[in-house]
């Protein structure tokens, strides 16, 4: 009997149009800044996860380097002692050549240390 007049109620409101009826009360917020992903410490995590495996490689690749480059590398792998040096005999030319390298070199360096960091804050405030 109870279920009998429950589904007469629920009748007669449909058919009246309250049953159907609903106002929102508190529309929804939308978020001011996204919450995945922070881009800021993103963008900090794969610069610094670039530099580290930058410098990594290059350690390894040192580390496996089997070239002689110094004195002491030759002294460490034979056992007979060293009994002359050559020195580098450079003339003028190829001097002021490899000071433009030296410096064209670090000018590069230079400008892409500045241009990565610049350009990671560009793509973030830019969104």
């Amino acid at each position: 009997m109870t279920k009998k007049n429950q589904s007469a109620m629920a009748t007669d409101l449909v058919k009246q149009g309250q049953g159907e009826l609903f106002s929102v009360i508190d529309p929804p917020n939308l978020p001011e800044k996204p919450y995945w992903p922070d881009r800021f410490k993103l963008s900090l995590l794969g610069l610094i996860f670039g530099m580290v495996l930058a410098l990594g490689t290059t350690a390894v690749v040192e580390m496996l380097d089997v070239r002689i480059h110094r004195n002491e590398d030759v002294r460490s792998l034979l056992a007979v002692p060293v009994l002359a040096g050559i020195p580098v005999l450079q003339t003028a030319d190829e001097q002021r050549k490899q000071q433009l390298r030296r410096r064209a070199e670090a000018i590069a360096a230079s400008g892409l240390a500045a241009l990565i960091p610049a350009i990671t804050l560009f793509t973030y405030y830019r969104g």
